[in-house]
């Protein structure tokens, strides 16, 4: 009855609402129409997990958000029973009732109905993770082996999970098996499925757009820049919130070859196209495009390497929102007869106390377990938090445009692996009062 009225919620929602379709969305419609065994396919502008989705429904806008409803509602099911199933008997009903609740953040559902890779990657980092525990608990291969393809089938859906899980591959892979070869085995793959990834999109050029916005956005003056958007007529309440002004940067990447005159006048002519990160073909810019395509990311990553504080410290104040951005951050979202609001309310405090409370729980539970066994709960909770905040660097640090849209995937990650804490650490108080057992 619980899982039926939860997936009565999250089918009026659905209802409710309407398809949208975004700039994005195009491009990636685009590559779906390239040969699944062509080059193109694999090497353009998008990653083409996405466009391979949507082959499987024959391109139908229609069919494929009511698959990643059933997709989502399929992963966010089998969470919450792995996470009850893990729980001390007493504790599972509201194990069950409190995972599906939060998977009804307003951020979670909203992109049922969006036609990008947002509802795709979440659908399957929720599935990467729920095989994870499963293996985390048991030797099962079968368990284990789908833990494996679904983390890789993660990895290519977005340019940015491919640094997540090489990162992240060697610890996540041992964490999940209790058999050294089979974390071994596992770790490669994924491993090699991130190399795939990165390869594509260095071939696609991928990452020349998001380098581009991060330059333009961060280190050309803020004032300028918005004074130059509104004389153009776009919306500069649109770009404020990224605008940052950092003379010290713009001078150490001056300094390190970049044609800053070149930036400024794209700016001033209005090529909002190449503001975008879109190469147009206007001769006066080859100079631009010539330096991204050779030394910019290296001096990008030099300018970050010069100026410690700021890679630091300047992405710190936007974490509270990363960890549960606000809807109203993604774009123009229309009200919704079901709840009567344009945005949603989210309260922002509420996961980071969350956060607090189940990582308080889970290392509790963990001291009071003999020194043997709690390693690989020290490990899973140092490799939790090591990853999420590479991922969050990693958003902050390569998107000047879209922080909220990105970053949700990051709060996903981050609500999940709280959530886990959280019942594991209810787990383990409940089985160190228990003298018979072991663990």
């Amino acid at each position: 009855m619980i899982i039926l009225a939860y997936t009565v919620i999250r089918v009026i929602w659905f209802a409710s609402t309407t398809t949208q379709a975004w700039n994005d969305t195009e491009e990636f419609r685009i590559i779906s129409d390239y040969s699944p065994l062509s080059k193109e396919f694999f090497t353009s502008g998008r990653p083409f997990m996405l466009p391979l989705f949507w082959r499987f429904f024959l391109q139908d806008y229609g069919m494929v958000v009511i698959a990643q409803l059933v997709l989502s509602l399929i992963s966010w099911i089998l969470f919450s029973i792995t996470l009850s199933w893990i729980s001390p008997l007493p504790a599972r009903i509201p194990v069950l009732v409190f995972t599906l609740i939060t998977s009804l953040s307003w951020t979670i559902i909203f992109w049922d109905r969006v036609v990008m890779s947002e509802s795709l990657a979440i659908s399957l980092l929720v599935l990467t993770v729920t095989a994870g525990i499963a293996t985390f608990k048991t030797a099962n291969p079968v368990a284990y082996v789908t833990f494996t393809i679904t983390a890789c089938l993660w990895t290519l859906t977005r340019d940015m999970n491919t640094f997540v899980a090489l990162a992240g591959a060697v610890p996540v892979a041992f964490l999940a098996s209790r058999r050294l070869s089979y974390g071994l085995l596992g770790a490669a793959v994924i491993a090699l499925a991130a190399l795939a990834g990165i390869a594509m999109s260095q071939i696609g050029d991928r990452g020349q757009g998001p380098l581009f916005n991060v330059v333009t956005y961060r280190v050309i003056d803020g004032d300028a820049m918005k004074t130059s958007v509104l004389e153009r007529g776009l919306p500069g309440e649109a770009f404020e919130l990224r605008l940052v002004e950092n003379k010290g940067m713009m001078t150490s990447l001056e300094k390190r070859g970049l044609p800053i005159d070149q930036l400024k006048l794209a700016i001033s002519d209005g090529v909002y196209d190449l503001i975008r990160g879109h190469v147009v073909n206007d001769t006066r810019f080859d100079e631009l495009r010539d330096w991204l395509a050779s030394d910019g990311l290296g001096a990008y990553m030099r300018s970050l390497i010069s100026n410690p504080s700021y890679t630091l410290f300047e992405p710190l104040p936007d974490l509270r929102k990363a960890v549960y951005p606000s809807v109203d951050h993604f774009a123009p979202v229309e009200a919704n007869p079901i709840i009567g609001t344009e945005s949603g309310w989210v309260p922002p405090p509420f996961a980071l106390l969350a956060m607090i409370a189940s990582g308080a729980v889970f290392i509790y539970g963990v001291s009071r377990m003999p020194r043997a066994n709690a390693r690989r709960y020290w490990l899973l909770l140092g490799s939790s938090a090591l990853l999420a905040l590479l991922h969050y660097y990693g958003v902050w640090l390569t998107d000047a445009l879209a922080l909220a849209r990105h970053a949700i995937h990051f709060s996903v990650q981050v609500q999940l692996t709280w959530t886990i804490l959280l019942v594991l650490g209810i787990r383990l108080i409940h089985q160190n009062r228990m003298p018979t057992n072991a663990e």
